[in-house]
């Protein structure tokens, strides 16, 4: 069960010695492994199956050149907020990208694999908001389709293109992953006086902004 034959499958190379590229069925062990050793909490295989059948989900991987064995990853899902579809003159559903989970490998560290991954996986998923048949048409025809990226990318998230909402949630407990985040301009969300989201056995805080790429 691997990704279908498409432009949007094309690898993304980011210099001479890491690759992007989508999942594949091959990586599912490898990355299920990373996922177990950074994440405490296990996500069960239909996970993962989940991210090569679904076109509203993604998951991208940075490979060694000389390797080509995982060392980080980025899984995301696509929303539409449909609240507003039915007003009369609508003209665009405001697109979400609902970051599930992010990581590296430590030994791979402190070489922008995470901003890497987070700028693929969102040029990407645009794209595949415009053929997706799971999206409001609305959406679809007012954001024509989108050829993700070839070749180098810069190591942080650049102002480029049109912006998009972006989410994630986090243990509140994981210092470093929130200091990612609201370097790439991420900003949590909490309401005063409301309890942290539990998810399993995390209190989780929501992260929340719109990149541009």
């Amino acid at each position: 069960m691997s990704s279908p034959s498409s432009p949007l499958y094309s690898p993304v190379s980011l210099d001479g010695d890491f690759t992007i590229r989508h999942l594949s069925s091959a990586d599912i062990p490898r990355v299920r492994e990373l996922h177990s050793a950074l994440f405490p909490l296990p996500l069960p295989t239909s996970f993962f199956q989940q991210l090569l059948v679904h076109d509203t989900r993604l998951c991208l991987v940075a490979v060694p050149t000389t390797s080509n064995i995982p060392v980080a990853f980025i899984s995301a899902a696509l929303h539409v907020t449909t609240n507003d579809l039915t007003i009369s003159g609508a003209k665009s559903a405001p697109l979400e990208i609902h970051i599930l989970t992010l990581g590296v490998a430590p030994e791979y560290r402190r070489q922008h694999l995470a901003t890497r991954l987070l700028n693929s996986a969102i040029r990407t998923l645009r794209a595949q908001a415009s053929l997706s048949t799971h999206l409001p048409s609305t959406f679809a025809k007012s954001h024509p389709y989108i050829r993700p990226p070839t070749g180098s990318e810069d190591s942080d998230v650049e102002s480029e293109g049109e912006d998009t909402a972006i989410t994630a949630h986090l243990p509140v407990n994981d210092a470093p992953a929130r200091a990612f985040w609201k370097h790439v301009g991420l900003e949590e969300e909490s309401t005063a006086g409301e309890p942290p989201r539990i998810s399993g056995w995390r209190e989780l805080v929501r992260m929340g902004g719109h990149i541009s790429v």
